[in-house]
């Protein structure tokens, strides 16, 4: 069913703004007239809703999810089904642009992040990653494309406000089209749950949630539960796919490959590429399988040398040879990063990089 804007899904949301579109639905800026906060709303297209595999996976997803409220995580209020039918989604509402759109940016300036902004961003991704991993929740999908950097505002990152307080700015819209998230990060209210009083809550913001938040965990795989992804079917973005997942078998993957994609994309923040190319999927996940690592310090000689150390590490084919965690690949780079920014020259500036 299609909706038009200023029509009220569930008697509570009213739709403002289409902000994107995908294969899956479309999402709205809309109004929860409820709580008189801004939100976006996913409604999933009919032959989407009406799939009834689609719809269990979406409610295991949204269930996992809820388990990281607080985190960096792309909060999830509601998922529901309202009386006409409709399968939607109620998210917080992002202003900003993902990471990837900042980094297509910069690099074609021959420029790079500063190394103190790329900290304050991975810091709370890290924090989400560990917290999700330490539940049995592992993302799958973890590319540039998939990190949202909130837009500054005068109280604090722009993003739906605790339920009684005001919107940072209200009837803003985003800077970007598309800039609310169009898939869900986490769910604290499923189809048939609800707040006490009959309507789903936004759960209490955290502090420490910081200026990022993580999208699409349409790909999360919740350890030991059946497996919904089909056999041989390979999930995530070829340029940051941990080389065990390519196999086809749903059953060998754990968090490592949001180890191994971790590295993969600090190596692209970093070096202003991707680890491994190809002229076709197969070729990228052969590189990244079979292929020597690549050095960093050929891309920027201005960070310690034993950066190459942890990136081969960090993107080691073999699952043991890894980082064990997401915590301790951190951990790892963090005070390389900060040699760097305290060496001559000031490379926490994003300055050109020799190409």
């Amino acid at each position: 069913m299609g909706h038009d804007i200023d029509d009220v899904i569930d008697g509570r949301y009213r739709l403002l703004e289409v902000v994107g579109q995908g294969g899956h639905g479309v999402v709205y800026r809309a109004e929860d007239l409820k709580l008189g906060a801004r939100v976006a709303v996913k409604c999933l297209h009919a032959e989407i809703a009406a799939n009834p595999a689609f719809k269990a996976r979406m409610q295991r997803e949204a269930r996992a999810m809820g388990a990281l409220s607080g985190t960096s995580a792309a909060q999830v209020f509601a998922f529901s089904q309202a009386p006409d039918g409709t399968l939607y989604i109620v998210m917080e509402f992002l202003t900003g642009c993902d990471l990837e759109t900042t980094l297509r940016r910069i690099e074609a300036q021959n420029q790079r992040l500063p190394l103190d902004r790329l900290k304050e961003l991975f810091g709370p991704i890290v924090d989400t990653l560990d917290a999700a991993h330490a539940r049995g929740i592992v993302h799958r999908d973890l590319k540039p494309a998939n990190i949202f950097v909130l837009e500054d505002a005068p109280n604090g990152p722009s993003s739906t406000p605790r339920p009684g307080a005001a919107p940072s700015r209200p009837g803003a819209a985003p800077t970007h089209p598309g800039a609310a998230p169009s898939r869900p990060g986490t769910a604290p209210s499923c189809p048939g749950d609800s707040a006490p009083d009959g309507g789903s809550r936004p759960p209490a913001d955290a502090p420490s949630r910081g200026s990022v938040r993580l999208l699409d965990f349409g790909l999360v795989k919740v350890m030991n539960a059946d497996p919904l992804t089909r056999e041989g079917s390979i999930p995530g973005s070829p340029s940051y796919i941990a080389p065990e997942v390519w196999k086809g078998r749903p059953q060998e993957i754990d968090h490592r490959i949001d180890v191994y994609s971790l590295g993969a994309v600090l190596f692209r923040v970093l070096a202003g590429r991707v680890p491994f190319s190809g002229a076709t999927r197969v070729d990228i996940l052969l590189a990244s399988a079979r292929g020597p690592r690549p050095s960093l310090c050929a891309f920027r000689p201005d960070l310690p040398s034993e950066v190459d150390a942890w990136l081969a590490r960090a993107l080691a084919v073999q699952p043991e040879a890894r980082f064990q965690d997401v915590r301790s690949l951190w951990a790892a780079l963090e005070p390389l990063l900060d040699r760097a920014a305290q060496a001559p020259g000031d490379a926490a500036r994003a300055d050109a990089i020799p190409p």
